[in-house]
């Protein structure tokens, strides 16, 4: 694998948490070439990490104080086991004091499994990546809708709206998809998912994020 997909990835890492509503106007997006390459060198020989941690500390934001901890792994221990990553967001989790608000994501420059990805269904503020998917920025795709998580007021003014008392009578989506995945929707959030139609239009539909097989 040579630096330019590591970087990529790392690019494409910083959109990501940007789209999750993450200020990283303090993350080094540029660095000279030479010092990334060097950067790389020591991640691949086990001597540095490439971890990115945010904080948004803007006070008159809704999201102040919340958290994103990234951690890229070059090479698994054990790719058959779950251990390194539990371990891994245990220490994550104490040594930054994250809430269940707090994203912690870990990308792997190798393959996941279902094992592997079941994780997030026991820790639900954590996402698991293999670096090709983050090869290219999901959500730039031209065939992909805006996805946005209703609010708490938006939520119940929804109800009245449809005329239903329980949002499992709106379509679901699985906290699986690729999209859910990438904003780390929550089970129980309700999606507003806005598409271009004919005419200039746009056809807006509603989604309740739950576990489906």
């Amino acid at each position: 694998m040579d630096n330019s997909t590591i970087v990529n990835v790392i690019n494409n890492v910083h959109k990501m948490l940007e789209n999750r509503g993450f200020d990283i106007t303090k993350v080094n997006r540029n660095p000279p070439t030479a010092h990334m390459n060097n950067l790389i060198k020591l991640f691949r020989d086990k001597k540095n990490t490439l971890d990115i941690m945010i904080e948004n500390t803007n006070r008159d934001k809704p999201d102040f104080g919340k958290k994103a901890y990234v951690h890229f792994i070059y090479n698994m221990r054990n790719e058959k086991s779950n251990k390194e990553f539990e371990d891994l967001y245990d220490v994550v989790t104490k040594a930054n004091n994250m809430m269940e608000r707090d994203h912690i994501i870990i990308v792997v420059f190798s393959e996941l499994t279902e094992k592997h990805r079941s994780l997030e269904s026991e820790f639900s503020n954590l996402t698991l990546f293999s670096y090709k998917n983050l090869m290219f920025n999901l959500v730039d795709h031209q065939f992909v809708p805006k996805h946005e998580s209703l609010t708490a007021a938006e939520k119940i003014k929804l109800l009245s709206d449809f005329m239903i008392t329980d949002y499992n009578k709106l379509p679901l989506i699985s906290k699986y998809d690729p999209v859910c995945r990438y904003y780390n929707f929550k089970i129980g959030d309700v999606l507003r998912i806005t598409r271009p139609s004919d005419a200039n239009m746009t056809h807006v539909m509603y989604r309740h994020v739950q576990f489906l097989d």
